[in-house]
């Protein structure tokens, strides 16, 4: 049968990178799950440093529900390609199914520090609005990706001046209001009413308005 098949054929790979990285790749295609992981494996004893090979290892133990052996191949695998931003997601997977929620956002950090990607800065956004972090610096770096969408982008933005005005953070608030105003959505501006009398020693931002506009939105929804 094909498993018995791509067995045998495992055992006899050429050393060539290009040739074992595009067999394991047929086996992802085919669903033979045990046996791509095996020929991944057989990529990285000649190409130690793919970041393909490291991410596939991970991502199939991770989906065979070995989360703490995934968390050994991605790690492996940033060390070996400590740019390679889907490595450091599948590191994140890993260690927030087993539970680890910190290192696991500490791990999405250490991805944005690393290299600029979207899906890392999505992925850091989206943790430190979950998890009651103050969000708004996340999301003013996502809207600064080259390569996100003008929608996304808005959304983004969106969402960052509704975390803004739930954390109190009023400077970015302003910058996220100021952002939409130049992309069509005046309304934001409207909501930034803010209390600047100097007697003043806590300021509101938009009064009850704004409150209930930011505690509704949810991470991802336009309001």
């Amino acid at each position: 049968n094909a498993q018995d098949f791509a067995r045998k054929v495992i055992t006899n790979l050429p050393p060539d990178p290009n040739l074992r990285s595009q067999f394991a790749g047929d086996l992802d295609d085919l669903h033979l799950s045990g046996e791509a992981l095996a020929a991944w494996k057989r990529v990285i004893e000649v190409s130690p440093t793919s970041e393909r090979a490291h991410y596939r290892m991970a991502r199939l133990l991770l989906e065979a529900g070995d989360a703490s052996s995934a968390r050994q191949a991605a790690e492996a695998g940033l060390a070996a390609a400590p740019k390679a931003a889907n490595l450091y997601l599948v590191h994140a997977d890993a260690l927030e199914r087993l539970g680890l929620v910190h290192d696991a956002r500490r791990t999405l950090e250490q991805g944005v520090a690393a290299v600029t990607d979207l899906g890392l800065l999505s992925r850091l956004a989206a943790t430190e609005d979950t998890y009651g972090n103050p969000a708004a610096e996340a999301y003013a770096r996502l809207v600064e990706v080259p390569a996100i969408s003008p929608a996304d982008r808005v959304k983004a933005m969106e969402r960052g001046f509704a975390v803004s005005m739930r954390d109190g953070d009023l400077a970015h608030a302003d910058a996220f209001a100021s952002a939409l105003d130049a992309a069509g959505r005046s309304e934001f501006r409207g909501l930034l009413g803010v209390n600047t009398s100097r007697e003043a020693t806590t300021t509101l931002p938009g009064g009850m308005e704004a409150l209930a506009f930011a505690a509704h939105m949810q991470p991802g929804t336009s309001p």
